[in-house]
């Protein structure tokens, strides 16, 4: 891409008042050393696989058996995958772009889906630059740490490959963490890497991921689909929630009820208790596809969106035509920042304690904590609801 092509892109992403510091793609051919353990490996790796899938054919000449060629094309096939990993990096390099404003850092990958990561200031917790004797460099800005289900620690890290001038890079990194201070009073207390934004910056966040509109003495706020914030649960459409996870118990059930109705109609074994079994099975079957169907078709085609008064909170989802409402009062606002192992997140849930199905009917999940409380103050303009703050 042109340099003029690059800054087309990236300032389609800016938003009101954002300023672009530096943009810059990685160089190619300095992206693939990336790949060099990879390609080693697949020398290794290939190295075995191929000679003995080719004397394996060549072996079976008269009659081939399928089945152990079969078995080893993806041996192969990933030996070729690791070969070629080097022009795999060097085609993603031509396809990302790099950029610092006065407010973030973006990652852009274009190519056959756009991908865009946008990193705060509080998500820098480290600096590392490393410099190359042809110029180039490699700068790390964050590190978070993960752990599997079998209790092994992996590493993640966001960083800039490739790029040239890699201090003057890192100088305006260190520029964009200094306009940024840490907050006196804070109501969770003194946090590591809480960072201050204006309030213009924050609410122009928040109304990229919610469509918010403010009607008299009720606030209307729809989610968008495409943002940073996750719908972890909700009392009415997207809380059919994870029913999805349902379908392969409906296919299961459905399969254990066809067998049991079989077994008890069979002439050989004629059995009332089993083909009622088998039909009770398969109607569960049926029903858990539904709901499950219902839900995915939701997540496709539904919106939701909540309207919040003084005395009322209705959440009202709509999909193909047809519309759920759902109201409370009595309700109460949380907001918190919780850590582990996994990394930090921010959460901010709306409760109702009469509710039977654990109190909280809408919980949002997103980074960033200054987000959760700008949103959590424009609600509780309009409700008048209490604010609880949690902390873990």
């Amino acid at each position: 891409m042109t340099p003029i092509e690059v800054r087309r892109i990236v300032s389609a992403e800016l938003g009101i008042g954002e300023e672009l510091l530096w943009t810059d793609q990685p160089i190619p051919k300095g992206a693939m050393s990336q790949a060099l353990p990879i390609f080693l490996f697949g020398c290794i790796w290939a190295a075995f696989c191929i000679p003995s899938f080719i004397a394996n054919i060549a072996s079976q000449s008269v009659t081939p058996d399928l089945s152990s060629i079969l078995f080893m094309v993806p041996f192969v096939l990933i030996g070729l995958a690791c070969l070629l990993s080097p022009v795999f990096t060097f085609y993603r390099a031509r396809e990302t772009i790099y950029a610092i404003t006065n407010r973030r850092i973006i990652i852009i990958k274009v190519g056959f889906a756009r991908t865009v990561q946008r990193f705060d200031p509080g998500a820098i917790n480290t600096l590392e630059r490393t410099e190359r004797q042809d110029g180039l460099g490699d700068l790390l800005f964050r590190r978070t740490y993960t752990t599997d289900s079998e209790g092994h620690k992996n590493v993640q890290v966001e960083q800039f490959l490739a790029i040239p001038n890699a201090q003057h890079v890192e100088e305006l990194l260190k520029d964009l963490l200094k306009s940024y201070s840490l907050p006196d009073v804070s109501p969770l207390g003194k946090i590591p890497g809480l960072l201050i934004e204006s309030r213009l910056a924050i609410r122009e966040r928040i109304e990229r991921q919610f469509i918010i509109l403010e009607e008299g003495n009720t606030l209307r706020i729809r989610r968008s689909k495409k943002g940073d914030w996750r719908l972890r649960k909700s009392a009415v459409g997207s809380g059919f929630g994870c029913s999805a996870f349902l379908l392969p118990f409906a296919l299961l059930s459905g399969g254990m009820g066809s067998g049991l109705f079989g077994q008890g109609t069979s002439p050989s074994g004629l059995n009332t208790y089993m083909s009622v079994a088998g039909i009770l099975f398969m109607l569960t079957s049926v029903s858990l596809a539904a709901w499950s169907i219902v839900t995915l078709l939701f997540g496709w085609f539904g919106s939701e969106e909540w309207l919040i008064t003084e005395d009322r909170f209705t959440v009202c989802a709509q999909m193909l035509g047809l519309r759920w409402t759902r109201n409370w009062s009595g309700c109460s606002l949380r907001i918190g920042r919780k850590e582990n192992q996994e990394g930090s997140w921010s959460i901010l849930s709306i409760s109702d304690p009469n509710y039977r199905f654990g109190d909280r009917l809408v919980v949002l999940q997103t980074d960033n904590f200054e987000d959760v409380q700008e949103l959590s103050d424009l609600i509780s303009h309009y409700s008048g609801w209490k604010t609880q703050i949690q902390y873990s």
